[in-house]
Order: structure tokens, then sequence, then C-alpha cells
């Protein structure tokens, strides 16, 4: 049993199990990284798609309310035990005695990445809402109270657990996710066609992730991509899904991630 005494940038409760309610207009939601997500639960003892910590950046620390097991996996964020010197790697699960607790620093081990993740053995216990523990802060529902976690917050299990799940660690050492090109596909042409040029512009552009980046999107910024502002003024809004790329008036572009909206009228590269 954990409990929050610092927050951090934005920590949530999120699953495995995105919701398949677009028809709706809810949000997918769940990890950002579900690979990530499956891990730290499979090292805890949890089924992979159970709800679990998502970390972003940096913080948060948590009070051991009694003796338990933990497990990380994602971003190496800095995580240790103060009072023990101990530090806390990614791809393993630990024993976390009560009176002590667990600090995420930020990104201090070289891995990159923005997200961790943390699960608890016995798995976080939240109440699921449409079908999904994981927390949608657009929506403000799921997760715990549908927002970000705060301090006083407390964690318990929601299943039985034994302190032998402590101890292991992720077969591959190497466990982390393989980066690679990403694929780029070209927008609609009657969504494209009012930012001029915007896919060679998206695929011969170095860009940068902007810091105002969310779980809605994510905001690169880079050199402005021409939009007819009169063209991109008529257009009707439509279905979209996390990975679409949209050109904003500004000229920069946003790649919609899993809190999206599921509709929109900007552009698409």
């Amino acid at each position: 049993m954990l409990q929050v005494t610092e927050a951090g940038l934005e920590t949530t409760i999120q699953d495995g199990r995105p919701r398949q309610l677009a028809h709706l207009g809810v949000p997918p939601g769940g990890a950002s990284d579900g690979w990530s997500l499956a891990v730290a639960n499979l090292l805890a003892g949890n089924q992979p798609d159970d709800a679990a910590l998502e970390i972003t950046i940096v913080g948060p620390r948590f009070a051991a309310l009694r003796t338990c097991v933990v497990a990380i996996a994602g971003a190496d964020l800095g995580a240790h035990v103060p009072e023990e010197g101990r530090r806390l790697a990614p791809g393993a699960s630990y024993l976390l005695h009560v009176g002590t607790s667990l600090q995420f620093d930020g990104g201090t081990g070289g891995t990159g990445g923005a997200r961790a993740y943390l699960a608890i053995a016995g798995a976080v216990d939240v109440p699921e809402v449409l079908g999904s523990r994981g927390t949608c802060l657009p929506g403000r529902f799921g997760g715990l109270e549908g927002r970000a976690l705060r301090a006083g917050d407390v964690l318990a299990p929601m299943r039985a657990w034994d302190v032998s799940m402590a101890g292991r660690a992720w077969p591959d050492r190497t466990w982390r996710p393989v980066r690679g090109p990403i694929r780029l596909l070209p927008g609609p042409p009657t969504l494209s066609a009012p930012a001029k040029d915007a896919f060679e512009v998206l695929v011969t552009t170095t860009w940068q992730v902007a810091a105002a980046s969310n779980r809605v999107g994510i905001r690169l910024e880079g050199p402005s991509i021409e939009v007819d502002p009169e063209t991109a003024g008529r257009l009707v809004s439509r279905g979209t899904v996390p990975g679409a790329v949209q050109i904003v008036p500004g000229g920069q572009p946003i790649i919609l991630f899993v809190d999206a909206p599921t509709a929109g009228g900007y552009p698409i590269g």
C-alpha cells in the first residue's frame, strides 16, 4: 500500500484496455506506452493490462504504508529509495519496506523517454468505468476521480499477493522497445489540401517535441507549415484517430495521442 506524498508533474492511473467508444465521443485513453505498462505488470505478477501508474518526466514520491512489491518499466526517471540509498532501475521488481519511500527524481539514466510505469503487486484498486480503469483527464472520469494523483492519495492492491514477486527481472536486459523509423502516410486529399506541401515538410524536417505536449497531443516545434486560412476555415469536422497529424492555424503540427478528441476540423498532413 502506497501513499502519495508528492504528486509529480503528471501521474495518473492507466491500464492496457483502451475504451472502444469513439462513436460516443470518448477518447480511447489507456497507457501511453502499453508495452512498458505490460512489462511492469508482468514483473509484479499482475495481468499485463491491469491498472498501474503512468509517471511523466519527473516525480512523484510515495510512502510505503506497508511492505509491498513494486515493479518499474518504461523510461528511467531516477527511481530510488532514499532511506536505503537504493536505486530501482527499470525492468525489475523490488520489495519496498514499510516506513521507506519511493522517489522519482527525473530522467537521469540516459535511456530517453518521458514516461515510466509503476505497477503494484495485486494491481491498483480503482473502479472500472466504461470498460477501463484508466484515467480520462479530458472527460474527468476513470482512475482516481478522473484526475492526476495528488498528495494524500492512498493506493491499495485489488488482489492478494506475496513477497515472492520481488527480485524478478525482464529476461532480456535490453528490454526496452526498439526505436525505429515512423511510418507516415499522406492525409485525405480534402483534409490535407489546405496545408500546402505539409507532407513533404513533415518527412524532411527534424522536429522537436514541445513542452506543451500532453496525452491529448504531441506538439512539434520546427518550421511553420503553410496553411490556407480560407480553405481550412471551411473544413467540416470529422472523425480522427490517435496518430493523425493535424496542422493548427499557426502552422505547427500536432500528433494526436491517446486522449485526443474523436473528431476535429484541422487540416491533416
